[in-house]
């Protein structure tokens, strides 16, 4: 960015690009309100250049979103992901698997209000698109069939959402390994199901090798942290 402001400036679409990963590692630090005041700048530049039909500027609005759902603002991060959604049908369509992560997205903000049917079924649209384009063994998979599995958990239906939490992590296994960070989110989600099924003893161990992941990754300061 320092190199971008003696050059280019920052009013050009690139600088909004490192702009906005910027905002990303800021994010995954758990540093929400810095992260969003980043991302808003990046749209804003977006705007007055490539303009808002651009799948750049789509893909920005969901990271947006995604910082505004962390900080529990649900309903504006519905509208953002919902706006992300109808730029993505006009520019990439509806079968083109970026589609497939902000409907992804979008899901797991309506799960977060207690809609779980309304989210399970964008979910499972979700994964439609992604079998006919990335396959199932790829790690975008994994994370939708793991929020699949997280709604499924939250209608009652423990020994099947068990069934697709571990359907998640023999993919992570074989692509992202075990030592990620996303593997640790997910080995939590799991143990959760496994503890609602009553198998505390079970559940405690997954819960610690959770931890035990997120202390060499994302540290003991990060609210996944705390979480877990």
């Amino acid at each position: 960015l320092e190199i971008d402001r003696a050059t280019i400036g920052e009013r050009h679409p690139g600088y909004a690009t490192h702009l906005n990963n910027l905002a990303g590692v800021v994010r995954d630090q758990g540093r929400y309100e810095e992260a969003e005041g980043l991302f808003r700048d990046a749209l804003e530049i977006d705007r007055a250049t490539i303009g808002e039909r651009h799948p750049d500027y789509a893909t920005r609005l969901n990271n947006l979103a995604d910082v505004v759902k962390n900080q529990g603002l649900y309903e504006e991060a519905e509208g953002l992901f919902r706006d992300a959604l109808e730029f993505d049908r006009a520019r990439i369509g509806e079968m083109h698997p970026g589609y497939a992560t902000h409907l992804n997205n979008l899901a797991v903000v309506v799960n977060y209000q207690g809609r779980y049917e309304e989210a399970e079924g964008l979910f499972r649209d979700a994964l439609e698109i992604d079998r006919a384009t990335i396959g199932e063994r790829h790690p975008g998979y994994a994370t939708h069939l793991n929020n699949l599995a997280g709604v499924v958990k939250n209608q009652g239906r423990y020994e099947e959402a068990e069934g697709l939490f571990r359907d998640a992590l023999e993919i992570d296994r074989a692509t992202i390994g075990e030592g990620h960070p996303s593997y640790a989110t997910r080995l939590n989600n799991l143990a959760d199901v496994v503890k609602n099924q009553g198998r505390y003893e079970e559940a405690e161990g997954l819960f610690r090798d959770a931890l035990e992941i997120d202390r060499a990754t994302i540290g003991e300061g990060h609210p996944d942290y705390a979480i877990r």
